[in-house]
């Protein structure tokens, strides 16, 4: 079987014609990527089931890429708390502690229709590598802050 590079159509030269006509049509074939997903839209309940054997057993590649998507975007972002007055020195933050914090305060709303921790970090990456100002990364305490200066949702704790 040929192979194809991923997006790339491939056109083949197939003769036909009756008695030795020297006709030809030209044919497009699919690439892979486009044969799984029309595969993937006639048999939806094999393909959930496939994908949902997939991440039972291979958890550790989802996590793996959630880890350098999380990465890169820190990369992405300067790798520092955005905070100008922030008290706590930058030699001392650890980047594991460096939050991603949605500038205009909707990053509960936009992880909620990501529907996994992988959708959301792949979402993020996408906007911030075509130019989005949209995210900054925050030490914990310039985080919690913020959301409380600005009354950003889900900042107060719930009282009984």
């Amino acid at each position: 079987m040929t192979e194809f590079r991923k997006d790339e159509y491939k056109k083949v030269q197939i003769p036909f014609g009756f008695n030795g006509c020297e006709q030809q049509e030209t044919k497009i074939l699919k690439t892979s990527t486009e044969y799984l997903r029309d595969w993937r839209k006639k048999h939806p309940i094999k393909a959930r089931r496939y994908g949902r054997n997939y991440r039972r057993n291979h958890p550790d590649r989802r996590r793996h890429l959630n880890r350098e998507h999380r990465k890169e975007i820190i990369l992405l972002l300067g790798s520092r708390c955005w905070n100008p007055d922030c008290p706590i020195p930058s030699k001392k933050l650890n980047l594991i502690t460096l939050q991603i914090d949605h500038v205009n305060g909707e990053g509960n709303k936009e992880r909620r229709e990501a529907n996994s921790t992988y959708g959301y970090y792949t979402r993020i990456l996408k906007k911030i590598r075509s130019g989005s100002r949209d995210y900054q990364l925050l030490c914990p305490y310039c985080n919690w802050l913020k959301r409380y200066e600005k009354k950003e949702p889900n900042c107060y704790p719930k009282v009984m």
